[in-house]
This record gives C-alpha cells, sequence and structure tokens, in this order.
C-alpha cells in the first residue's frame, strides 16, 4: 500500500501516521477535521479489496464491531470506500496496546504480571469477575 501520510480519505480523514499493519488491512490515525478529532482508520488492503468474498468480510467485521457498546471495544464511527478500497474509521485511543505491551514484556523475558492480567480480565468481563471468589 502507498504511504497514506498527509493524504486525505473519504474527503474528511486527514492521515496523519501509519499505527499498524495486519494481514487484511493498515491502520492509520487521522485527523477528522469536521470535528477536529483524531480517528483511526482500518484500510483493507488494495490486493484484497479486488476479492469481493474479503471485501464483504471486511464490511460485516465494520457491521460486528458497530454493534457492540463496551468500555473495553473501540466505537466505530463510519465505514465507506476510498476508489475499491472499503476502509472504516474508528474511535482512536491514545497509548500502546496490549499486543505492544506484551512483546515487550516477551522481549525482556517477563511474563505479564499477574495483576495487570487480572485487570485485564476483570474490565474485560465484569458481570464473571462480580460473581466469581
Amino acid at each position: 500500500m502507498e504511504d497514506l501520510v498527509g493524504k486525505t480519505i473519504g474527503g474528511k480523514y486527514r492521515i496523519v501516521e501509519r499505527l499498524g499493519r495486519g494481514g487484511m488491512a493498515e491502520v492509520y490515525k487521522a485527523l477528522q477535521t469536521s470535528l477536529e478529532r483524531y480517528v483511526a482508520i482500518k484500510l483493507m488492503h488494495p490486493f484484497l479489496a479486488d476479492d469481493q468474498g474479503f471485501a464483504a468480510r471486511f464490511e460485516r467485521e465494520a457491521k460486528s464491531v458497530a454493534a457492540l457498546h463496551h468500555p473495553n471495544i473501540v466505537q466505530v464511527y463510519d465505514f465507506d470506500a476510498e476508489g475499491d478500497t472499503p476502509y472504516m474509521v474508528m474511535e482512536f485511543i491514545e497509548g500502546a496496546t496490549l499486543k505492544t505491551r506484551l512483546e515487550s514484556l516477551s522481549h525482556h523475558g517477563q511474563p505479564l504480571p499477574l495483576k495487570a492480567a487480572i485487570k485485564i480480565i476483570r474490565e474485560s468481563y465484569p458481570e464473571e469477575a462480580a460473581v466469581s471468589p
């Protein structure tokens, strides 16, 4: 995928930096100029966008995540396409990801501390944590 930093997607999202890359898409930090807020934009890889199966899967993912409402799940704000490339616009959360934290700990030969793991689980499943001993 070409470097999109500095480009505008959908006429209102100015790409600021690339945050990551996965097998299906790249994720960028962008400024939503109309609301003056940062968002995360997940753009499907162009070589996958030509495959209707992948494009449909990407759209299903956007709809599924948009239907979820939980403090630990980012909100989906928008879904559209730039040319033939589908993208979804999501809430941007500042800070390191759990993946980055785990990779850093692993690099130093350290596990995730038990208290941190318990906190993550309790935040992810508060109803189960409330009834557990």
